[in-house]
């Protein structure tokens, strides 16, 4: 029974917590990687304290192989080995990439993650592939079969129709003669036909002329009888009447003795009627018994013969009608009764004597009739007979007809017949060569068919876990795949290439076309981006793939976005909805929450068909040619686990091979235009001859698919088509011969200066890695392709193509030493050089990478069970010794190390402890066996501290002294370098400020600048600034920029706006950065902006020559002392390079370190100037004091270092200076 419920609103509302309590399960899911849950955990007690904790780690091997049991259960495979196998491979799979992850980061320090969900997705991915990779692979089997069948079958019809057209012959020349016999027969039957025909014809014109006599005499008689056929009508009609009026009648029947008109009328009646003869006189009485039966007497009346009155009757008739009172109206007034009949007989006696009058008419009309019937009687014979021999010709023609059909038939089966074997002929002709190459293609297609699992396998696996890393650890990986594979009985190709089995040639070589590098790398990196389970995440720090997109896509809409645009959402889904592809640049550590449904492509299908997908607050319409591309600078960007699971996550760093073909292609543009040109068009055309030579086997073979083995010989256009594509495809391999010909020497054209191309390459991947060193390292590809291309353009000319290519390797090698040295710290110029040095001897195969990597790390673990004990523990160490057993047991220059070692241990002793090992030779034959980097390594065994003199030896042996030297690059040909969109980047350190220098190159320029010290609050106004200058031409020096952390992203946008809209900037216009290195300082702007450190020079000779090298002849001689002033400025600079020296020693320069700059140098000579020309002496106390109390003493706080400091200021501020041999 439920407890009762308190109906107050506190007991409601407790009730309804407690219910709240019982009953709802918040689940909360965060991942444990990066600071996000920590931070979350300190700022939120109870998640801890208030909630059960479930950590998930891996899944282990046992999760895994039964989910890939579970999953593989209803896919259909060759056999449940290959099933096994699969289960099998898929953890294998996911754990490997696990195990290469680890290794990634710890040698390259970036974080690769695989998580449940990607193990998911392969597995998805390859159910799918497979299922369409066995259906392409068929389809294309089917169709090439389809073609080799309707080949085999037109072979085998040939034989058959000779057969059939040999038969066919006798059958046709029997026929013709059978249609000739008829023929004959036909038109004999046929002239008897025509004549009778026309005796027809002549009855039926004579039969015709006397029915038109007839009808005109006819029409003649009755016009005559028509004038009085009305009066009779209207008289009879009246008679008629009289029926109607019995009374009348009655009473002229009571007539004792009637009128005499009344008698005259009924007497002309009843001899009308033949009741009265005429002969005596009529009687009233009878007159009144004719009348007794008035219906007879009407009838009679109305019935009488008026065609047949005998002659005599109409003569007595006629006296009475000649009778005065023989009249109607003198009948009417005497009876009404008796007028009608009084007009009848007057009409009957006028319409009688018509009749009479035409009557011989008649008598002619019926005689003619006769005459007629008879005529027409003969004519129907002669017709009846015409249409027995019409009917007998007809048949005869239609046996003619027939027998004409039969021999027409055959005719046309022998036409048809002959047309098959000149078809069956030519189809063969054409089909040849295509029919051997349809039955290998099929035959290829059956191995790929049998061996499909296991590619697809691999490639599914590619497509899921290689995008992130490099190209050495991808091919790791796929040889780890391809052997395990070998190991549990899976098929697959033999030499599997994961761009053949899976790439189109077409579509790559339209990729490379629109900027996509050649190498495999890049190669299979756009099959990844294409083909992936996930929209792909490129690491694009040289933009070769944002290039690449672009140009693919820039005839479909492309909409080029960044997170941070302001109408990022409208353009975003206008693109989902129309179907545009997207390029998402930029892209930081996250993504856009607001595009989950979108990464994970939750489109779904509604109950009205549409195709809709989650976008913002609501679902709109989701058009599948939608296609989105997301691409980040960041070389080393560290995304978390969520980033991974939402996106394919693909490694676009340029490779060194693609790098290669880059800039030979450069290099052969600069210095053979002809032959670049050349082979780009040749490229064109190839990918063009290729299409189309596609397209016209699809066309071929669509052809074929659609026709019969019984249609397919009747199909002219059909042969027309394969005629003209089999002529228009041997015209395209001509061509396609010709452009392979010509490729090859173009390529061997080309190759001659591979070695450039070499070198640049070479100076790239080392300047690449210079980011490792210091983060304010960083250039882009762009930048060096411009140095190389401009150090090209500036070598000296040579027409000797050996020492021109040696010209181009030495100028393209200084100049772009000497651009990034300039944007190096002199701790690091050291090592850029000697970089340089090893990488181009590791290319020319001098030093071996594994020598190198054992230079670099030392040895890794190896077996020490054999290793001998160490002969002198005081001169080798136990890591040194390690080192020696390690590079004699693996490297054969090295074999014998440790027993010549202990053999010879004095010898090696008096190396060792020699003063200068570098030049010594090492004992016995090691030094001439040994290189010189192999003598380094020895070095590293003995005299490890040497080692940096030993790379600058090494530096000076291999390369060349100059890269030994140091470079003092100045501010003016820092500022010549750039451009009003090429930011000029001072990298600060301690002691150095470059405000001076910069303000100096400003004022001899003639531009005004405007110095703006970033710190809180100047955000704003230095965008102003920015902005005006950009419309003024001003320069603007932004100083302290590390100061300013959270304005670097606006500083970033506003420098690429610069770029974006170069044309809209005032071409005077230059900006100034300076900063600290900061691993927050946009990397766009240190790629792309000139580099310059300011750092105090190392020794007094540096000192000096940095010093004076921004000191200016004019600024020495104008003077009204010179003399004095040039020796006086010698020994400032003299003793401003002494107290930076000094700094370097710590406690034994100073009790405390202090910050001397070049402004302190600046002012104090600028102080030494104005001293000299306003006094008439020297006045060596004004300017002790004001050098020594207040330019460089106002920085001092320790009173024994003022002292020290004025002391040596006055061993160069003496008079003792100004004499002519001090």
């Amino acid at each position: 029974m439920l407890p009762k419920v308190n109906d107050s609103d506190e007991g409601i509302y407790r009730r309804f917590i407690d219910r709240v309590r019982d009953r709802l399960h918040i689940i909360l899911c965060m991942s444990p990687v990066g600071d996000a849950l920590r931070v979350r955990c300190r700022k939120f007690p109870s998640l801890v304290d208030c909630c059960t904790l479930d950590w998930f780690s891996a899944w282990p091997r046992d999760a895994l192989l039964s989910v890939s049991t579970r999953l593989l259960y209803d896919v259909p495979l060759p056999n449940e080995l290959v099933r096994k196998g699969l289960t099998e491979m898929f953890p294998e799979i996911h754990l490997s990439a696990e195990t290469k992850a680890a290794q990634f980061e710890l040698e390259l320090k970036r974080k690769v993650y695989t998580t449940p969900k990607s193990y998911l997705d392969i597995i998805n991915l390859f159910t799918t592939s497979l299922a369409d990779r066995q259906q392409s692979l068929l389809f294309a089997k089917n169709r090439l079969a389809t073609g080799l069948k309707r080949l085999e079958a037109t072979n085998k019809l040939v034989a058959e129709l000779k057969v059939l057209l040999t038969k066919l012959q006798p059958e046709l020349e029997e026929q013709q003669k059978q249609t000739e016999l008829a023929l004959i027969a036909v038109e004999a039957d046929s002239d008897k036909a025509d004549k009778q025909q026309l005796i027809v014809e002549q009855e039926t014109f004579e039969v015709k002329r006397q029915e038109a006599e007839i009808s005109i005499i006819a029409s003649e008689a009755q016009a005559e009888l028509d004038k009085v056929e009305p009066e009779m009508k209207e008289a009879e009609q009246a008679v008629m009447k009289i029926a109607e009026n019995k009374d009348d009648i009655n009473q002229v029947r009571t007539y004792a003795s009637p009128p005499p008109a009344v008698k005259l009328v009924l007497e002309a009646v009843a001899l009308l009627l033949g009741e009265y003869k005429g002969d005596k006189e009529y009687e009233w009485r009878q007159a009144k018994l004719m009348l007794q039966d008035l219906g007879g007497f009407i009838h009679s009346v109305v019935n009488l013969d008026k065609d047949n009155l005998p002659e005599s009757r109409l003569l007595k008739l006629n006296k009475y009608l000649k009778m005065k009172d023989f009249d109607p109206k003198i009948v009417g007034e005497k009876s009404q009764a008796v007028k009608p009949l009084c007009i009848w007989v007057r009409a009957v006696y006028t319409y009688s004597m018509v009749a009479k009058k035409v009557e011989p008419k008649r008598k002619k009309k019926l005689e003619m009739e006769e005459k007629l019937n008879i005529a027409r009687a003969q004519m129907f014979q002669k017709e009846a007979e015409l249409a027995q021999v019409k009917a007998h010709v007809e048949n005869l023609k239609q046996q003619l007809q027939e027998k004409q059909d039969k021999m027409r038939e055959l005719m046309e089966e022998m036409d048809r017949t002959n047309a098959r074997l000149i078809r069956a002929g030519q189809l063969t002709e054409l089909l040849a060569e295509e029919g051997e190459r349809w039955a290998r293609t099929v035959k290829d297609i059956e191995v790929e068919v049998s061996n499909v699992v296991g590619d697809t396998f691999v490639a599914t696996a590619i497509l899921s876990y290689n995008g992130p890393f490099t190209g050495s650890y991808r091919n790791d990986l796929v040889k780890s795949w391809i052997q395990q594979i070998g190991e549990y009985g899976i098929p697959i190709s033999p030499g599997f290439d994961f761009i053949k089995v899976i790439g189109n040639p077409i579509l790559l070589r339209e990729w490379t076309m629109n900027g996509l590098p050649t190498d495999n790398v890049s190669l299979e990196n756009s099959i990844i981006c294409m083909q992936g389970y996930r929209w792909p995440l490129m690491i694009d720090p040289q933009l070769q793939a944002n290039n690449w997109i672009r140009r693919t896509f820039e005839k479909s809409n492309l909409k080029i976005l960044k997170f941070t645009d302001n109408n990022f959402a409208n353009i975003m889904k206008g693109a989902l909805q129309n179907g545009f592809p997207v390029l998402i640049q930029d892209v930081g550590d996250t993504l856009e929450p607001s595009l989950n449904a979108v990464y994970d492509k939750q489109f779904y299908t509604s109950s009205d068909g549409r195709v809709l997908i989650r976008f913002g607050d609501g679902d709109i319409d989701y058009d599948p040619e939608f296609k989105l591309f997301l691409t980040t600078k960041d070389p080393n960007p560290n995304y978390l686990p969520d980033v991974f699971i939402k996106v394919t996550v693909i490694n676009f760093t340029v490779t060194f091979e693609g790098l290669e073909d880059q800039l030979l292609a450069d290099v052969v543009k600069n210095e053979r235009p002809e032959i670049e040109s050349a082979r780009d068009e040749n490229i064109v055309k190839m990918a063009s001859y290729r299409k189309e030579l596609k397209e016209i086997e699809d066309k071929i073979l669509k052809g074929l698919s659609d026709s019969t083995e019984d249609t397919i010989l009747d199909d002219q256009n059909l042969i027309d088509t394969l005629k003209n594509s089999k002529t228009t495809s041997a015209e395209i391999s001509v061509r396609v011969k010709e452009s392979i010909e010509l490729e090859k020497t173009i390529d061997q054209t080309r190759l001659l200066y591979r070695s450039v191309s070499t070198r640049g390459s070479i100076l790239y991947f080392v300047i690449k890695d210079l980011s490792l060193i210091d983060p304010m390292y960083q250039y882009s590809l762009q930048y060096i392709k411009r140095l190389f291309r401009s150090a090209m353009e500036n070598s000296a000319a040579e027409s000797d193509l050996d020492q021109r290519l040696q010209i181009l390797i030495e100028n393209i090698t200084r100049t772009i030493y000497m651009n990034v040295c300039r944007g190096l710290f002199e701790a690091h110029k050291q090592v850029f050089s000697f970089l340089i040095a090893i990488s181009i001897q590791r290319n020319l195969g001098k030093v071996s990478s594994a020598i190198w990597n054992i230079f670099l790390r030392g040895p890794s673990v190896f077996d020490r069970t054999n290793m001998p004990p160490n002969p002198d523990p005081l001169m080798l160490k136990e890591k040194e010794w390690d080192l020696a057993y390690f590079m004699d047991t693996n490297f054969e220059n090295f074999k014998g190390l440790c027993d010549d070692i202990k053999a010879n241990l004095n010898q090696w002793r008096d190396y060792a402890g020699s003063y200068n090992p570098i030049e010594e030779k090492l004992p016995g034959e090691w030094n001439d066996k040994l290189n010189l980097f192999e003598k380094m390594v020895i070095l590293k065994m003995f005299r490890s501290e040497k080692l940096l003199y030993a790379a600058s030896n090494y530096v000076f042996q291999e390369l060349d002294p100059f890269y030994t030297k140091p470079i003092t690059p100045s501010v003016e040909s820092v500022v010549a370098d750039s451009d009003r969109k090429t930011p000029v980047i001072f990298v600060l350190s301690q002691g150095a400020d470059p405000t001076g220098a910069i303000l100096n190159c400003a004022a001899e320029t003639n531009h005004k600048i405007f110095p703006i010290s970033l710190g809180q609050g100047q955000d704003k106004y230095a965008t102003e600034m920015i902005e005006m200058g950009k419309l003024t031409g001003n320069w603007i020096l932004l100083q302290n920029c590390h100061l300013a952390k959270t304005w670097m992203p606006a500083l970033e946008i506003l420098v690429e706006e610069i770029a974006l809209n170069e044309e809209k900037v005032n071409p005077e216009f230059r900006l100034f950065l300076t900063s600290m290195p900061a691993p927050y300082f946009p990397v766009s702007i240190l790629q792309n902006g000139v580099k310059l450190t300011t750092e105090p020079p190392r020794g007094i000779i540096a000192n000096m020559q940095r010093a004076y090298a921004d000191i200016k002849d004019e600024w020495l001689n104008d003077s009204t002392k010179p003399e004095a002033l040039h020796k006086l400025t010698f020994g400032l600079c003299f003793f401003h390079a002494v107290l930076m020296e000094r700094r370097k020693f710590g406690p034994l320069g100073f009790n405390i370190r202090y910050e001397f700059n070049d402004s302190d140098l600046e002012t104090s000579m600028t102080v030494l100037k104005m001293l000299l020309n306003e006094q008439e002496m020297v006045p060596w106390d004004a300017m002790i004091y004001v050098t020594g109390e207040i330019n460089y003493g106002g920085r001092v706080t320790d009173n024994w270092d003022r002292r020290c400091l004025a002391n040596i200021l006055k061993r160069f501020y003496s008079p003792e200076i100004l004499e002519e041999k001090y």
